[in-house]
């Protein structure tokens, strides 16, 4: 999903290094489980949970089916992109289920008519403009691209449906429960909570694309078009600022360091820090079941994955800024006390 092309950008590589913490530890809880067993309890409980989206027949529930059909081995031979349209023209004013349509549209040099609806629903979401941007590119038209950057730049805020997707799989998983599993340490229970699968499936599935970003915002482009520079410059401090998603708000500070912004250094140094922050509480949450209660409530009631992070720190003690003497560290964690946790 992304290209890194110069050593400045190892800031990208470390955040989501970061960002994929809690992540990986529940992966790497769920691959302890016997294999065999594990992988043929797994398809069948994907296949049927799709099953059960799919005879629930809404849109919404639609989109949940057609992005995980992979997870189910799709048996029947569904089709996508079918999923995805039918979802669609059954839903024509529905942000949410347009932006799923449009993400999994193959590229091209026009807008789908998902991407065209997502517009048209979503005028001031910035992340709307990532459609046009990627079409654009796809076309080598670099105006376009410009233009579609200074779009996205003046836009009022940046919403991925990342949070969005995130919840509804957390209700899907709370309808459809896993069958139980005995003598499932606390590491591997929290593995099975409804938030943290729908969370893992939320990053494998509803991120954009960002390489047409990556490429639009480059050294090369930046410095040799007109007007491109300030463009990405707008475009990073939208994503920094008002994205909901933590993987989003990385990369807009990422561009506003590749972009040569003046502020480019103190931003990316304060989203490292809330970043690693966060991330070092997230692997610790199957200590503490309060907390997780917490973690969970966070995210039905702010729907932001940044206010999520801030109210950790702030149950913490912690601040929400660096201390003067904190430095970023080299992308890796402290390891975690977990004594008497098990």
């Amino acid at each position: 999903m992304l290209e890194v092309h110069h050593g400045k950008e190892l800031d990208v590589t470390r955040f989501i290094a970061l960002l994929f913490t809690l992540m990986g530890a529940c992966e790497a809880v769920a691959a302890e489980q016997p294999d065999r067993v594990r992988e043929s309890s797994e398809g069948h409980y994907n296949a049927s949970l799709v099953e059960s989206l799919l005879a629930e027949g809404t849109p919404r529930a639609l989109v949940l089916a057609a992005t995980s059909l992979p997870y189910a081995g799709n048996p029947a031979g569904l089709s996508r992109q079918a999923l995805l349209d039918r979802a669609a023209q059954a839903a024509p004013d529905d942000p949410f289920v347009q932006w799923f349509a449009a993400l999994y549209t193959a590229p091209a040099t026009t807008l789908s008519e998902p991407a065209k609806a997502v517009l048209r629903l979503e005028p001031d979401n910035g992340a709307a403009w990532m459609f046009v941007l990627q079409a654009a590119s796809e076309a080598k038209d670099e105006n376009g691209v410009t233009e579609a950057l200074a779009h996205l730049g003046a836009a009022a805020a940046f919403d991925e449906h990342y949070v969005d997707f995130t919840l509804a799989w957390m209700e899907a998983f709370r309808a459809h429960p896993r069958p139980a599993q005995p003598e499932l340490d606390r590491e591997q229970a929290l593995a099975e909570e409804p938030l943290i699968m729908a969370m893992a499936r939320s990053t494998a599935l509803a991120l954009p694309a960002f390489s047409s970003l990556i490429s639009a915002c480059s050294d090369k482009s930046v410095d040799l078009l007109a007007g491109r520079r300030d463009a990405c410059i707008a475009a990073a401090r939208l994503m920094a600022g008002q994205s909901t998603a933590i993987i989003s708000r990385g990369m807009g500070n990422a561009l506003l360091r590749r972009s040569g912004a003046p502020e480019a250094a103190t931003a990316m140094r304060d989203f490292e820090y809330i970043n690693s922050r966060y991330a070092l509480l997230s692997s610790t949450l199957e200590c503490d079941p309060v907390e997780f209660d917490a973690f969970e409530a966070d995210w039905m009631e702010t729907r932001n994955e940044i206010q999520v992070a801030e109210r950790a720190l702030l149950r913490d003690g912690q601040l929400l800024q660096p201390p003067s003497d904190w430095q970023p560290d080299d992308g890796s964690l402290p390891p975690v006390d977990r004594t008497g946790c098990h």
